[in-house]
């Protein structure tokens, strides 16, 4: 049984990568839809490079029997779904901790769903663990000094927004029309009730959101270059 103070020691270690990593560069750029991102890679290699100086390893892992594909009947593209658990590992003591997360992947044809599945949940799971912000430096040109943690924490921006009624309506009605949602009203004066197809459900599920109502300013410009890019694909595809 490990003692407790072999979790605390583990536990100081994780908040001293919190305290390292004060945000994370969008250096991902979409050049079709001209929308920046944070890339996976990024994410893993500044975690990484801090979980080594503390001795701590991640140790993946999948639940048994935890894999789905979801797709409409007859569509081409899938969802696929996958539970993970991740072992935070102090390799002085074996002290550990584990997080459960789950993993997205949209794919067309469905063979690459897994691997984005595992791509994506491990990217979301750092992000939420140390609760990186997800922004540039607008003094850190990349190339020059490291930014200093305690000025970049003044200098954070506020959350953005959350967009305005007729713009989510916009985006619904794009999503309408990308086939990536439906729209049905029972009654002549009844509520309208709408449905979304389960890659559409899957891209706001890795926004952080259920509805679209509930979208901020950069989730909606990068929820607008996803509906823009399924539309270019043709109906039939944004199954």
């Amino acid at each position: 049984m490990v003692e407790q103070s072999a979790t605390v020691q583990l536990l100081r270690k994780l908040k001293a990568v919190y305290d390292g990593i004060p945000f994370v560069e969008k250096r991902g750029h979409n050049q079709h839809h001209r929308y920046a991102f944070v890339q996976n890679v990024d994410v893993v290699r500044d975690v990484r490079a801090h979980l080594l100086k503390q001795g701590v390893i991640v140790v993946p892992a999948t639940v048994p029997g935890s894999v789905r594909h979801l797709t409409e009947t007859g569509g081409k593209s899938f969802v696929t779904t996958v539970d993970l658990i991740y072992r935070f590992i102090d390799t002085e003591t074996g002290a550990e901790i584990q997080v459960p997360w789950t993993g997205a992947g949209a794919d067309t044809g469905g063979d690459k769903g897994i691997y984005k599945a595992y791509t994506g949940g491990l990217k979301y799971a750092l992000i939420s663990l140390f609760l990186l912000p997800m922004t540039e430096d607008p003094e850190h040109d990349g190339l020059t000094e490291q930014p200093d943690p305690g000025k970049q924490r003044d200098a954070e921006r506020p959350a953005a927004p959350t967009i305005p009624r007729d713009r989510a309506t916009l985006i619904l009605n794009a999503a309408i029309d990308a086939g990536l949602a439906s729209a049905e009203q029972t009654e002549a004066d009844g509520p309208v009730a709408y449905t979304f197809t389960p890659i559409l459900k899957a891209k706001l599920a890795d926004l952080g959101v259920e509805k679209i109502g509930a979208l901020n300013v950069d989730q909606a410009e990068e929820l607008e270059a996803f509906i823009a890019a399924e539309a270019a694909q043709g109906p039939g595809n944004a199954a």
